[in-house]
């Protein structure tokens, strides 16, 4: 009977480790409304990819807008009064009022000098002289007055300018703050990423003090897996690590990861380990671990489960034999052999995984044994066979 086969060869593969594991986006970030406003438009569609700063929702501006009119109408009485302040009106007439007091001491002074010598040489009576000394004690005393009086205006318009410029600053910081929150009327996307559903609808109120966001954005590009591994595989991947008080060559987080979709298709891109949680989970007796996987395309969302696939390490001299060339038979693997004058004889082999469409042949086969792979449902052990060998190609193909 005609049958195509293969030659068995060693091959080293790696070893896998596979874990349940479940997607999520780690920095997911909530959209929140920093004033409080009824909302007048929503400008996405659930589930669209938004990137950062794109506007998203638009809160009525009319009070905000009002807000900033009284804030700017403040700032201009502010900057008025602080401009009126340095004038100094009354300082200017208290020192026009110092200078005619200065004047008349002047004058009351000169005229004391005048009469004492006349009334020395009785010229004059003594009266002149005590009108004229009297007149100069008046002057000297309104002179003081009219300088203490210019001094407390300075004071006082250096206190006025003082509380006019804190009144002016005050006025901007109010107008500040009115336009942030007309700003806070625009609410933009923090990051890009994909949006969820709106949970404010338009005519709905907006509140800033909230607890329940507006909606969500979670970024996908790179995408998380989180998966968990129980504490004995923790441990002998541990111990092979550091065997002998050696440094490991390759770290945990060196390692590649290859994530398994639910519909049994692995994932093209490969990912690497990023954290894992800093104690063991005393329940369920298993480590957390997470790793990233870019998505450029955004296939993957959050919440998705899937299986991660971790290399361990490797198996040398194993064989690799398509699956429907293996026949399970009472919990035993056997695969049909060509003896040396082309008949079959069968024999049990041990294979303790797969990878791809191939069992991993541990025990059973030695180098350059005949394996039939196609036409095992026509043949038997003793017949005699056509065999054909499979070329390099067709057995990838199979594989």
């Amino acid at each position: 009977m005609p049958v195509s086969i293969m030659e068995a060869r060693p091959a080293t593969i790696p070893i896998h480790q596979e874990y349940i594991g479940t997607t999520f986006s780690l920095d997911t970030v909530q959209v929140n409304s920093r004033v409080n406003g009824y909302i007048e438009r929503w400008l996405f569609r659930p589930g669209d990819f938004v990137t950062a700063g794109q506007l998203l929702y638009v809160i009525d501006q009319r009070t905000y807008k009002a807000d900033m009119q009284r804030a700017e109408a403040d700032l201009a009485k502010a900057e008025a009064q602080l401009i009126f302040a340095r004038e100094g009106v009354e300082v200017t007439r208290g020192e026009s009022e110092l200078a005619q007091a200065e004047a008349t001491l002047v004058k009351a002074e000169q005229d004391v000098a005048r009469v004492k010598p006349l009334v020395a040489a009785t010229a004059l009576p003594g009266q002149e002289l005590d009108a004229v000394t009297a007149n100069q004690r008046v002057a000297a005393n309104h002179y003081r007055a009219r300088e203490a009086n210019v001094k407390q205006l300075r004071l006082l318009q250096k206190t006025n300018i003082d509380q006019a410029g804190a009144a002016v600053e005050a006025a901007k910081a109010a107008r500040r703050q009115a336009e942030l929150n007309l700003s806070f009327t625009e609410i933009h996307a923090p990051a890009a990423g994909r949006i969820g559903e709106t949970r404010v609808q338009v005519g709905g109120l907006a509140l800033a003090s909230s607890p329940e966001p507006l909606t969500l954005i979670s970024p996908l590009d790179p995408i998380y897996v989180e998966f968990a591994v129980n504490e004995r595989d923790y441990l002998e991947y541990s111990k092979e690590q550091f065997a002998g008080g050696r440094v490991p060559k390759e770290t945990l987080a060196q390692l590649p990861l290859e994530l398994m979709l639910s519909d049994g298709s692995r994932y093209p891109q490969t990912g690497r380990f990023r954290f894992a949680d800093r104690s063991v989970d005393t329940k369920t007796g298993t480590l957390k671990l997470t790793g990233a996987f870019p998505n450029p395309n955004r296939l993957l969302l959050p919440g998705q489960f899937s299986r991660i696939r971790l290399q361990r390490g490797t198996k040398v001299g194993v064989y690799l034999v398509p699956q429907r060339a293996v026949q399970e038979m009472q919990g035993l693997l056997q695969v049909f052999l060509l003896d040396g004058k082309d008949r079959v004889i069968q024999r049990t082999v041990t294979a303790t995984e797969r990878t791809g469409n191939s069992w991993v042949i541990e025990k059973g086969l030695q180098p350059g044994d005949r394996i039939v792979v196609d036409g095992l449902q026509k043949v038997g052990p003793g017949a005699a066979t056509a065999p054909r060998v499979l070329s390099k190609a067709e057995i990838e193909a199979i594989q």
